[in-house]
């Protein structure tokens, strides 16, 4: 029996489909659309028109396509920060509700953590789920599931912090300074005194991360899921994207063009909760909130 569900971020809009075999998810396949739901909404509180247009569409047509690969009904969506955040959230919901077949709600950050932490199937370790608007970290520790999100993606550090180009070095220095803060805080209230090695990271910044890594011309869930990115590598990564123009960054191998922008917030991000952490590398996971979520609606 497949089964789809379909992720509103606030950067892109993704779906998958998976075969559902004894209560687990298998031979699972995802799309991905870039639509900046988030676009314009650090400056004005907004979801803007054309935003909302792109992001609907692409809903759509994911939809059809979830019908037409024979997909169960109804198509579980969700959305994030973005539609949280915004004070008209509920146009989204409006707009996808003449949508037929789809189901659609915006959730907490507390349970978007809990999502990314249940699609990583991870036991006992550690997840970081960079979003456009948000930031979940998520650690087992003390018999307990301790999680947090903070409204600090890479999209809206995009829009408040760096509008030039190449970055100049006053604002390179305050996403250094931005992150670094909201790091520490993060980590002192999922982890406390808990050592970490290693951190498992979900999500488009991770992979994005892993490709660059990799030089990958396409993207390869096989070789991206498990792959380690110890934290001087990124720590050298970060100041290679900071000081390239945008221009120059979208040429680099294993870039994905329209994350050529928000991947320098992203792997500051990721940077500043490694070092806050102590762990040595981020593990990337192909497995993430969106597997998680499908497995949720269905009781796995």
């Amino acid at each position: 029996m497949q089964r789809a569900a379909i992720d509103i971020g606030t950067h892109s809009v993704r779906l998958l489909l998976a075969d559902v075999e004894h209560k687990t998810l298998c031979a699972t396949k995802k799309y991905l659309h870039i639509t900046r739901l988030g676009e314009g909404l650090a400056s004005t509180g907004m979801l803007q028109p054309q935003a909302l247009t792109r992001t609907v569409q692409a809903v759509r047509e994911f939809v059809r396509l979830a019908q037409q690969s024979g997909a169960q009904p109804p198509v579980f969506c969700y959305a994030t920060s973005a539609a949280r955040e915004a004070a008209n959230g509920a146009a989204l919901l409006e707009q996808l509700a003449e949508i037929s077949g789809l189901q659609t709600e915006i959730i907490g950050g507390e349970l978007e953590a809990y999502l990314a932490y249940h699609g990583a199937s991870c036991k006992g370790g550690v997840v970081l789920d960079i979003g456009g608007g948000s930031t979940e970290l998520t650690c087992w520790r003390e018999e307990k599931l301790y999680t947090r999100s903070i409204p600090m993606g890479c999209v809206t550090l995009l829009e408040r912090l760096i509008d030039t180009n190449p970055i100049i070095p006053a604002q390179q220095e305050r996403l250094r300074q931005e992150t670094q803060m909201h790091a520490e805080g993060l980590c002192k209230q999922v982890l406390g005194n808990h050592k970490v090695e290693r951190v498992i990271g979900v999500g488009g910044t991770a992979t994005q991360l892993a490709m660059l890594s990799l030089g990958l011309p396409a993207y390869d869930a096989g070789r991206v899921q498990g792959f380690v990115m110890h934290k001087d590598r990124l720590e050298a990564l970060l100041e290679h994207l900071l000081h390239l123009p945008l221009e120059q960054r979208r040429c680099l191998p294993g870039m994905e063009p329209q994350r050529a922008d928000v991947i320098v917030p992203g792997c500051a991000i990721a940077v500043a909760i490694l070092q806050h952490t102590g762990a040595d590398a981020l593990v990337a996971s192909d497995k993430d909130g969106l597997d998680g979520y499908l497995a949720y609606k269905l009781g796995i």
